[in-house]
Protein backbone atom coordinates (compact mmCIF):
# COMPACT_ATOMS: atom_id res chain seq x y z
CA UNK A 1 0.00 0.00 0.00
CA UNK A 2 1.20 3.27 -1.44
CA UNK A 3 0.58 6.00 1.34
CA UNK A 4 0.81 9.62 -0.66
CA UNK A 5 0.28 12.86 1.62
CA UNK A 6 -0.27 16.00 0.24
CA UNK A 7 0.29 19.14 1.55
CA UNK A 8 -3.64 19.67 2.34
CA UNK A 9 -3.99 16.63 3.83
CA UNK A 10 -0.87 16.86 6.34
CA UNK A 11 -2.32 20.25 7.25
CA UNK A 12 -5.80 18.49 8.36
CA UNK A 13 -3.63 16.04 10.35
CA UNK A 14 -1.62 18.79 11.92
CA UNK A 15 -4.66 20.61 12.67
CA UNK A 16 -6.45 17.49 14.04
CA UNK A 17 -3.66 16.88 16.45
CA UNK A 18 -3.22 20.83 17.59
CA UNK A 19 -7.40 20.44 18.08
CA UNK A 20 -6.60 17.28 20.39
CA UNK A 21 -4.10 19.29 22.23
CA UNK A 22 -6.48 21.56 22.83
CA UNK A 23 -8.49 19.42 24.14
CA UNK A 24 -6.52 17.75 26.26
CA UNK A 25 -5.15 21.35 28.08
CA UNK A 26 -8.72 22.46 28.51
CA UNK A 27 -9.34 19.14 30.74
CA UNK A 28 -6.46 19.78 32.45
CA UNK A 29 -7.37 22.79 33.02
CA UNK A 30 -10.95 22.33 34.56
CA UNK A 31 -9.89 19.48 36.44
CA UNK A 32 -7.49 22.11 38.46
CA UNK A 33 -9.87 24.26 38.77
CA UNK A 34 -12.07 23.79 42.21
CA UNK A 35 -15.37 24.30 39.72
CA UNK A 36 -17.53 22.27 37.59
CA UNK A 37 -17.62 24.23 34.48
CA UNK A 38 -15.59 23.16 31.91
CA UNK A 39 -12.34 25.96 30.60
CA UNK A 40 -13.12 26.61 27.12
CA UNK A 41 -10.69 28.54 24.78
CA UNK A 42 -11.79 30.68 22.32
CA UNK A 43 -10.40 32.64 19.28
CA UNK A 44 -11.12 35.46 20.80
CA UNK A 45 -8.66 35.22 23.93
CA UNK A 46 -6.03 35.69 21.63
CA UNK A 47 -6.69 38.97 20.12
CA UNK A 48 -9.73 40.63 21.69
CA UNK A 49 -9.73 43.78 19.75
CA UNK A 50 -8.58 42.38 16.85
CA UNK A 51 -11.64 40.57 15.79
CA UNK A 52 -14.24 42.69 17.69
CA UNK A 53 -13.27 45.55 15.38
CA UNK A 54 -13.41 43.11 12.56
CA UNK A 55 -16.75 42.33 13.85
CA UNK A 56 -17.95 45.76 13.91
CA UNK A 57 -17.03 46.08 10.02
CA UNK A 58 -18.88 43.26 8.66
CA UNK A 59 -21.73 45.37 6.74
CA UNK A 60 -24.09 42.49 6.38
CA UNK A 61 -25.83 40.93 9.72
CA UNK A 62 -26.06 37.26 8.78
CA UNK A 63 -22.11 37.40 8.01
CA UNK A 64 -21.67 39.54 11.65
CA UNK A 65 -23.54 36.77 13.36
CA UNK A 66 -21.79 33.98 11.64
CA UNK A 67 -18.47 35.55 12.87
CA UNK A 68 -19.33 36.81 16.02
CA UNK A 69 -20.00 32.76 16.40
CA UNK A 70 -17.52 31.43 15.37
CA UNK A 71 -15.11 34.05 17.26
CA UNK A 72 -16.76 34.66 20.32
CA UNK A 73 -18.82 31.73 21.34
CA UNK A 74 -17.27 28.66 19.08
CA UNK A 75 -14.55 26.62 21.18
CA UNK A 76 -11.34 26.83 19.25
CA UNK A 77 -10.83 22.76 19.49
CA UNK A 78 -14.47 22.25 17.50
CA UNK A 79 -13.03 24.98 15.24
CA UNK A 80 -9.58 23.39 14.33
CA UNK A 81 -11.68 19.84 13.91
CA UNK A 82 -13.43 21.51 11.33
CA UNK A 83 -10.89 23.22 9.64
CA UNK A 84 -8.85 19.93 9.41
CA UNK A 85 -11.79 17.83 8.15
CA UNK A 86 -11.92 20.16 5.24
CA UNK A 87 -8.04 20.33 4.47
CA UNK A 88 -7.96 16.42 4.78
CA UNK A 89 -11.35 15.89 2.00
CA UNK A 90 -9.66 18.25 0.33
CA UNK A 91 -6.43 16.14 0.29
CA UNK A 92 -8.30 13.10 -0.97
CA UNK A 93 -10.24 14.58 -3.94
CA UNK A 94 -6.82 16.48 -4.70
CA UNK A 95 -5.04 13.48 -4.59
CA UNK A 96 -7.27 11.24 -6.94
Amino acid sequence: MNLKLDGFTITGIVMWVASLCILLFQGIATAMEKGEEFTNIILCDFAYDLFDAISLKIPFDFLQKGFDYIVFEMSLFILLMIIGTIFVIIGMIISD
